[in-house]
């Protein structure tokens, strides 16, 4: 079953990698704390919604997991390749003309995408329409 073009599991992954991301900056916030336009309220603010992202990543790996009976042998392998591949999303949305910026964004896809696969048991696959693909034979 779908809820939009792509597979559920394709869209946590975006949902997945913009959290991470968004922790991320809310870090940066806190380390800029010396920076005077960065208040108190502010970190305040940063420190529990990190808490509450992570812990919103996490649930919804485990839903994965549960979903697809996931190898948990490779649990950290896929949030840090699920983290890889939204930063160098961003990256070369940045310079959407720079070749080495989509190089680096295409590995990254590929390397998600094929530990996606092996964290789920399906047949690895590098790309995502063929992992949508694959998804939808067995639905």
């Amino acid at each position: 079953m779908k809820q939009s073009s792509r597979s559920r599991i394709v869209d946590a992954v975006e949902y997945i990698a913009n959290n991470i991301a968004m922790a991320s900056h809310l870090q940066e916030l806190i380390n800029s704390s010396d920076n005077e336009e960065v208040t108190s309220e502010m970190i305040a603010i940063a420190r529990p919604r990190i808490q509450s992202l992570n812990k919103s990543r996490r649930e919804l790996m485990w839903e994965i997991r549960d979903l697809y009976n996931g190898n948990m042998h490779l649990w950290c392998a896929l949030k840090h390749a699920i983290a890889m591949y939204g930063y160098a999303t961003e990256l070369l949305y940045a310079d959407t003309e720079n070749v080495a910026f989509a190089r680096i964004q295409q590995w990254a896809s590929e390397t998600m995408y094929e530990t996606l696969s092996q964290f789920i048991g399906e047949e690895v696959t590098t790309c995502g329409r063929c992992f949508n693909d694959e998804l939808d034979k067995e639905d």
